[in-house]
């Protein structure tokens, strides 16, 4: 420093950061100074040994391989600690912390309490460079992959004195043995098991994608398993709180072993290393041409028969493995013996190898329990591991290729096996005991109905959809994103420090804060951020707001289903340093514009290609279809079905609101105007709704379209009740069914300019990197579908159930539902299960895989929902379920009709009303409805909460339907199946009991303004029967009321429900069995 003026000569001549990484700086100091200067010939070489003090090293996200000085320093924090569970003889491993300054990769890492990134830095112990090559060789291999699954280093670093290191992001809750271990045992319930599975199979997926880059790891173990935090995983307890997820993923794939040839066996490899209990045989006995990939498959089974016993155990059993203790330390999955069979007298025993016996008799063992038997999810997992991992397989007679091998035994993990993907859906819930107490399934046994199971709910998960938006995004001209790239953004100094591009990003404020910089400061983020918490701001008041990434969304840290904003870029802008932000549109395109109407037909086609939603060869075609071929022209016509091509007809359906006059005037076919139509129909002519339907269908290549008030005779009755009984058929044989959600009535169009969604561009960490955009999160299928002005209507719900797939157009944007779940024109993927059992392509297959506890409320919620529903005539509510019911009916395997099924007959008849009263109907349109059917009233209902397992129903009850009663609507060859659905006389016959007290007990009156003439009576249903026999014991009862007497036969009515005591019911004095209409 004692010549200030050099200072100014390296800056006059640009010497720069950049310039001391020249592998030769005095080159370039040579061209600044001449040879002549003093500080060229006493200074340089201090000056290039000094130098690195000052430079430190600074991760970036496009290189994984440093050579650098040994002198120079890396940006690691002070010492954190020495992790002696990693140490080996080949390796060290420390947790450190690296300042943020000097880390701009964009891979998952977590943020100590400094800010700063934590760390794992492996050292290893021998200065060998090959072995130290090829681990950085697989590793960056891995590193290019998606997976999640496996790790992905940060770096790669060698130093001058031949010092090796690898560092990789700290996983900040431990391996998969001490998640084990800190839960003593699994939470029973079905969602947790389900996320178990689904980590299992990300596991498998990440040994197969290993597989697939010719990679064998050979050392897996749950050490080598470890846990990190994210939005959607497994939960772990913290605490005494299951509130954080995590997702396992393999490390130490860098070890792995890279084959250069594509057969089963690779000749020339080793795997001393491997941990010796989770070792395969072939360790010990190795096979002709070396080991295989099937050593992970192997390892993989003992991992997972691991997991089986913690889950049906707990952790002590799991340690307790092998039961004898002096096993513990030298036991492996499986024992060698010399093989004495077929040998001469001069010849050595072969030693072959077998899977240990205290493995087998752990797998009889838990193949006894009822939640492990044949069929069920854990059982599968069973026969997976007895019949396919843990297999002893040393030949390579064959020599079958390993991409056959080892993928087959991964797809069945994996989930690629349809028949493993159900059984996970099908999860046994397990019972709180121990060990499972062996019942047969029966509604007593309450683990075999899912209970506790959790409610049907309407919280969507929600998934990024970038396969799907490649495609779309690959076919499209830049054009229009390029006003959507330059969109001005103002931000505050600290939204323009935030790292949202990264999944570790999270930052607090407070909601006046938060004010402030919208309202003095301008800044476009925090007015976004104010917009998507408007509906939580009375809950803040001067608390902090704690927002943070989950997936492509932001959140809120203590409601992570809230979704804030979402965050996505465009292919124009994508690149590899965006941590899960989707490929999605800032601004979505205009409806019915050509990327619209792309996005749409795309929908169809992906689903006609992967889901198999649409039954091809389906030839039913609806008795009237509205031919569109030629809507170019401005005309449609009104066809007979001859006059369409049988087998090749595929149509839309339209699904709206009719209105009310005179905003929405009716545009019908009549018996007066038929033969007009059928002659041609001006399309200005046709009210709004009418003309967007048309527009999209032609538009998505429709030539027909099939809409109710034109294509059935509105004032002929037989034409009305012959077509109603079809409805089921058209809808479920239509190619698409358009919604017009957003539609008021026939007269409002459903297509309308839509709102500019508040969108703001942010770059990333240099100038050089593409931006991204901060948007208003708008997916929202319960407000904008659900709940929607169409879905009030009653007709609607069974329209939905029955459509294989449907377009919703809402004011906000297009909806796509299929079997599959929801698509959204933000390129997002949403799913429900209450949504996804009206979703389903072939209603109502979904509810095999649910129990039987769930079938009940499947129903109740169905019908609870249906009957809060607008009907212009309250005389349809039996007839426009009719499609939906008997479809329930027979996928039941029962028989049932007016919202009653035989099976779940005491639980079908404890509806009660959700309002103030019912009212009767009285004037239907067919055959009378009996008062203890819902659908005999017009207003909303509910049903009794009631404990499964825990009442004793009454057999003493018969139903029309167990006497063969069915209602004969079979008048046509394709009308629907009806036979199993219930005909008039519908009667019950039951025991009738006195009250003793006509105001005790909890009453539920039908009509609660409603008085008598004579006592009100009862019918018992069903009993508590964990109760002791006491007057305090409760009982399920109908309340009923004698109506008529005829021929001195007591014909009576239903006039509520209740839950009485069994000392409020006159039990010495029976009135007999009775006829309740």
């Amino acid at each position: 420093m004692d010549k200030p003026y050099w200072i100014a000569r390296f800056y006059r001549d640009d010497f720069e950061e950049n310039s001391c990484f020249e592998t030769n700086p005095n080159a370039v100091l040579e061209q600044i100074f001449l040879p002549s200067d003093w500080w060229i010939s006493s200074n340089t070489t201090d000056f290039c040994h000094n130098q690195w003090c000052f430079f430190p090293l600074v991760f970036r996200e496009e290189t994984f391989r440093y050579t650098i000085p040994s002198s120079m320093r890396l940006p690691y924090t002070k010492y954190v600690k020495k992790s002696k569970a990693e140490d080996s003889n080949y390796s060290r491993v420390e947790k450190r912390s690296i300042y943020q300054e000097c880390f701009e990769c964009r891979i998952q890492t977590v943020i100590d309490g400094d800010k700063n990134i934590c760390v794992a830095v492996k050292k290893l112990k021998h200065s060998n460079q090959s072995d130290a090559d090829q681990e950085a060789k697989a590793l960056e291999r891995i590193r290019n992959r998606p997976n999640v699954h496996l790790i992905k280093a940060i770096a790669y670093i060698q130093t001058e004195k031949m010092e090796f290191s690898f560092v990789f992001p700290w996983a900040e809750h431990g391996n998969l043995w001490e998640l084990w271990a800190n839960q003593e045992r699994a939470p029973r319930d079905r969602d947790y098991f389900v996320r178990v599975f689904r980590q299992l199979t990300c596991l498998a997926s990440a040994i197969d994608e290993l597989s697939n880059m010719e990679l064998r790891h050979g050392d897996l173990k749950p050490g080598n398993i470890v846990c990190f935090q994210t939005d959607d995983g497994l939960p772990i307890k913290i605490g005494k709180e299951h509130n954080t997820m995590v997702r396992l993923v393999i490390i130490d794939a860098g070890l792995a072993k890279i084959h250069e040839e594509g057969t089963e066996c690779r000749s020339g490899t080793d795997t001393k290393v491997s941990t010796r209990r989770y070792a395969a045989p072939e360790l010990e006995i190795p096979p002709p041409n070396g080991l295989s990939r099937r050593f992970d498959v192997w390892s993989m089974g003992c991992i997972l028969l691991e997991f089986a016993i913690w889950l049906i155990d707990g952790q002590d059993k799991l340690e307790g493995f092998p039961a004898d203790t002096k096993q513990h330390e030298k036991f492996k999955f499986f024992v060698t013996k010399p093989n004495h069979d077929s040998l001469s007298p001069s010849e050595e025993p072969q030693v072959i190898a077998e899977r240990h016996p205290t493995v087998d008799m752990k797998i009889d063992e838990i193949r006894k329990y009822p939640s492990c038997s044949s069929g069920t999810a854990i059982g599968r997992l069973i026969d997976l591991i007895a019949n396919k991992l843990l297999m002893v397989n040393l030949s390579n007679d064959s020599a079958p290729d390993v991409r056959t091998t080892s993928h087959s035994a991964c797809k069945c993990v994996r989930g690629t096996n349809p028949a493993f993907l159900r059984s996970i859906e099908k999860i046994s819930n397990v019972e709180k005991e121990s060990r499972p107490k062996r019942e047969p399934p029966n509604e007593n046994n309450v683990s075999q109905l899912g209970r506790p199971y959790a409610r049907l709910n309407d919280i969507w998960d929600y998934a990024s959809d970038d396969a799907f938006a490649k495609r779309i995004f690959n076919n499209l001209s830049p054009c229009p994103f390029f006003s959507q790239l330059n969109i001005r953004t103002h931000l505050c100094s600290r939204c323009r420090s935030l790292r949202l591009w990264s999944l570790t990003c999270s930052f607090s404020d407070s909601l006046a804060g938060l004010e402030d910089k919208a309202n003095h400061e301008s800044c476009d983020l925090c007015k976004l951020l104010l917009r998507g918490i408007h509906d939580r701001v009375n809950q803040y008041g001067d608390r902090q707001i704690h927002f943070l990434r989950a997936g492509s969304y932001l959140t809120l840290k203590d409601n992570q289903r809230h979704l804030v904003a979402n965050i996505c870029t465009t292919l124009l802008s994508q690149n590899i340093h965006l941590q899960e932000v989707q490929i999605g549109f800032p601004q979505l395109p205009e409806p019915a514009s050509e990327i619209h109407l792309k996005v749409l037909k795309e929908w169809m086609a992906d689903c006609d290609r992967s889901h198999g939603c649409y039954t091809k060869d389906d030839a039913f075609i609806p008795t009237r279809l509205l031919g569109i071929e030629n809507a170019g022209a401005g005309t449609i016509y009104l066809l007979v079905n001859n006059q369409a091509h049988a087998g090749s007809c595929h149509y839309a359906t339209l699904s709206h609101r009719w209105g009310s006059p005179p905003w929405d005037p009716k545009f019908c076919t009549y018996r007066s105007n038929i033969e007009e139509l059928k002659h041609g129909i001006t399309i200005k002519s046709l009210p709004r709704t009418f003309q967007d339907a048309v527009r999209i269908a032609y538009g998505l290549g429709f030539h027909y379209i099939w809409i109710d008030s034109l294509c059935i005779i509105q004032d002929d009755p037989f034409d009305w009740e012959t077509e109603s009984t079809l409805m089921e058929r058209v809808f479920s044989s239509a190619y698409c069914t358009i919604a017009a959600s957003s539609s008021t009535g026939s007269g409002d169009s459903f297509l309308k300019p839509r709102q500019t969604r508040r969108s703001v561009m942010m770059k990333g960490l240099r100038d050089s990197d593409a931006a991204y955009f901060v948007c208003e999160a708008i997916d929202d299928f319960y407000h904008d579908v659900d709940q929607s002005e169409l879905n009030q209507r009653g007709w609607v719900l069974q329209e939905r159930a029955l459509s294989r797939r449907t377009i919703y157009f809402t004011e906000r944007q297009s909806y796509w539902e299929c079997g599959r779940g929801v698509r959204c024109e933000t390129m997002t993927r949403m799913k429900n299960r209450k949504a996804s059992f009206l979703g389903d392509a072939d209603f109502p297959r979904s509810v095999d895989q649910f129990s039987k506890g769930l079938r009940i409320q499947i129903f109740q919620d169905l019908y609870a929902r249906y009957s809060k529903l607008a009907l212009s005539y309250s005389s349809d509510r039996p007839i426009a379920i009719r499609g939906l019911e008997s479809r329930l009916i027979n996928r039941f395997g029962t028989s049932g009709g007016v919202g009653i099924f035989e099976v779940y007959l005491h639980r079908s008849l404890l509806w009660h009303r959700a309002g103030h009263s019912l009212k009767s109907i009285t004037d239907f349109r067919d055959h009378p409805v009996p008062s203890w059917s819902w659908m005999a009233y017009d207003g909303a209902i509910s049903y009794l909460t009631i404990p499964f397992g825990e009442v004793v129903w009454s057999r003493d009850i018969i139903s029309p339907f167990s006497k063969g009663a069915c209602r004969n609507d079979t008048t046509r060859e394709d009308s629907v199946d009806r036979k199993h659905i219930a005909t008039p006389p519908l009667e019950l016959e039951a025991p009738i009991w006195n009250l003793l007290d006509t105001k005790s007990g909890e009453r539920i009156m039908d009509n609660q303004d409603r008085t008598f003439e004579r006592p009100v009576q009862c019918v018992i249903l069903g009993h508590r029967k964990m109760e002791p026999i006491s007057d305090t014991q409760r009982y399920w009862v109908l309340l009923v009321h004698s109506k008529v007497i005829a021929n001195k036969a007591a014909i009576y009515e239903r006039v509520g429900v209740g839950i009485l005591q069994k000392r409020d019911i006159a039990f010495g004095s029976p009135q007999g069995r009775k006829r309740i209409q």
